[in-house]
């Protein structure tokens, strides 16, 4: 899976643009845990992220959870790396749509952060792009149950295109056998 590359402008300068929360909730495990070593472990779980502001509704994601656990003059951190992808269903300032979501970031015991990207997935809303970043104080676990709640701003776009039906044939050229 590619890198959800999104901006950390604050995007004021953006006609689309908006903010909310995200609620994370992480639910079944889907494979693992897997343990690389004495410091890293990795689980695959199902994610439901909750969003409100100017997105409101409900992606369901699967996401990929790296533990890292070191040791820095004796005391022992811990944080987690993620990264998911799934549908977003729900509206986007007031209109409804179903938009494909990836997001990646970074939680520990007391904060959590990333960016994500979201596009159309029905072809009323294959023009619809957008990307944002998330940060926020963990309320939950870090792995396992519980949910955070963070902050996102965000900004989109909607292209428009104009479709001509008819052919634009001046007949200037002529044809030569």
């Amino acid at each position: 899976m590619t890198t959800a590359a999104a901006t950390h402008a604050d995007h004021d300068d953006h006609l689309n643009r908006g903010m909310g929360t995200i609620t994370f909730a992480q639910g079944a495990t889907v494979s693992g845990p897997t343990v690389l070593n004495d410091h890293t472990t990795i689980v695959k779980v199902h994610e439901t992220l909750s969003f409100t502001g100017n997105l409101r509704g409900t992606a369901l994601t699967i996401e990929r959870d790296v533990m890292h656990t070191i040791t820095d003059e004796g005391k022992a951190i811990s944080f987690t790396t993620f990264h998911g992808n799934g549908t977003f269903i729900g509206t986007l300032d007031n209109d409804q749509v179903t938009l494909h979501i990836r997001y990646e970031g970074v939680k520990n015991s007391t904060f959590t952060r990333g960016n994500f990207v979201i596009h159309g997935d029905t072809s009323q809303m294959n023009d619809v792009h957008g990307e944002g970043h998330f940060r926020g104080t963990q309320t939950g676990g870090v792995e396992g149950g519980g949910s955070s709640a963070v902050q996102y701003r965000m900004h989109w776009t909607v292209s428009t295109h104009t479709e001509h039906t008819e052919a634009r044939d001046d007949d200037r050229e002529t044809d030569t056998d």
